[in-house]
């Protein structure tokens, strides 16, 4: 396991039960000796949430005027694609596409793909006719939605989730013709790191690959894809705490979890780019995925902004969090001058009780990721001398768009609450 970096929240909610056995318990004071200290037990009941954020979207229409409208067709005449392009997912299947509702985010999203496809190439425009103004709120909304589920379905465009290199646009005179409005789709600026970002993704991408063996059934790559990453990956704690001040950094993206976050850290990513990542390392298997966004903590009254996956292994959903999974965090959150980190440093070296503690989000239902609660006993850690630990607790997990949570009537709430739920654990 590499040095991790990752200090105030752990992969896992910690739940501190040690205690000592009777027979330790019986000293001259008849003082039950605890071998962790209370101190440790409340530093390691955090878990990595309000990293996963919501951004406000403005009106991306730029009104053209006829001259401006001529030199858009013009360009869009002599445009000639490239033979091939560095986007390279090879899933069959994208989930929000293909139940997105209205037909007006559907056309929108097959526009902004085939930008998506060359965002460097002048005169790449995409052509949309629609009934709805494209000044109005209606048609905002339906653009973001169309982007919120395009960058969903395609990890790969990490540049467009959350605009850290530049954002596609639309453009129009706004002038009702026959009934409806023309509107061109572009890049709002040239996206100048498009060939050095996306061959160090594709390069990355091809090397995580590399031993994974394919020819596994489904669940088995899944596994394998899921431990790797959480090997791999640091959680990126500065970018939790900065908060929106940090919402375009590529930690929170499947390039930040796979290649470097945007202060040249590598494989550092928050919970979005763990879920990111993940997503696209199952679709290059062949494993349809799906992101899901929302919130989560170790209480209904603690959670913060969060993000996990559903994984179709066999037919069948489930739901999957490896950013808590990644019980690897738990040993640099340890304290070696606290009390009882031999302990904690003991349970989590043996190789049995980590791959149970690592996989207590994996592959479960929506029921249990909503509301776990530890089956008793299953992930208690026995010493010799009697005591005994658990590293796993009680936590929640609500999508964007639940009754009552942020995001029931915004774009977020509409996409996520798209995906199905899962009825089964594995």
């Amino acid at each position: 396991m590499k040095n991790r970096t990752f200090r105030r929240c752990t992969g896992v909610f910690l739940l501190i039960c040690l205690v000592a056995a009777q027979a330790a318990a019986a000293a001259a004071d008849d003082e039950i000796i605890l071998p962790v200290s209370a101190m440790i037990a409340s530093e390691m009941q955090h878990l990595p949430t309000g990293d996963f954020l919501q951004r406000e979207k403005d009106n991306q229409l730029q009104l053209l005027n006829s001259d401006q409208a001529a030199v858009i067709y013009q360009a869009m005449e002599d445009y000639v694609a490239p033979e091939s392009t560095l986007i390279k997912n090879q899933s069959d299947y994208y989930y929000y596409y293909e139940n997105l509702e209205s037909s007006a985010q559907k056309q929108m999203y097959d526009v902004m793909y085939q930008i998506a496809l060359d965002p460097v190439t002048e005169g790449n425009y995409g052509l949309l006719l629609t009934e709805t103004d494209p000044d109005s709120s209606e048609f905002g909304y339906d653009y973001f939605c169309a982007e919120l589920a395009l960058t969903y379905d395609h990890p790969e465009l990490f540049w467009l989730y959350n605009s850290t290199e530049t954002d596609i646009g639309y453009f129009s005179d706004g002038q009702l013709v026959n009934g409806r409005y023309t509107v061109f789709f572009g890049m709002m600026e040239p996206y100048d790191n498009y060939e050095t970002q996306m061959n160090e993704f594709n390069a990355a991408v091809d090397s995580f690959l590399a031993d994974i063996d394919r020819t596994k059934p489904e669940y088995d790559v899944a596994k394998q894809i899921h431990d790797k990453l959480i090997d791999l990956v640091t959680y990126d704690t500065p970018i939790c705490d900065a908060g929106m001040d940090e919402y375009g950094n590529l930690g929170h993206t499947a390039y930040g979890a796979l290649v470097k976050d945007s202060w040249g850290n590598a494989n550092h990513a928050v919970c979005d780019g763990y879920s990111l990542a993940y997503e696209y390392l199952l679709q290059q298997c062949g494993i349809h995925a799906i992101f899901i966004g929302g919130e989560g903590g170790p209480t209904r009254l603690s959670m913060g902004g969060h993000a996990w996956n559903m994984i179709n292994i066999d037919s069948v959903w489930y739901e999957t969090d490896s950013t808590w999974d990644d019980a690897g965090t738990i040993e640099n959150n340890l304290d070696p001058n606290e009390q009882g980190y031999d302990y904690f440093m003991n349970a989590l070296k043996d190789p049995v009780y980590r791959e149970l503690v690592q996989h207590f989000l994996f592959l479960i239902s929506s029921d249990k990721m909503e509301h776990f609660i530890p089956e008793e006993g299953k992930y208690v850690y026995h010493f010799d001398d009697g005591s005994y630990i658990s590293v796993v607790g009680e936590c929640y997990h609500e999508r964007m768009g639940a009754d009552g949570l942020i995001g029931n009537t915004n774009p977020y709430g509409e996409v996520i609450q798209l995906a199905p739920r899962a009825a089964f654990d594995y």
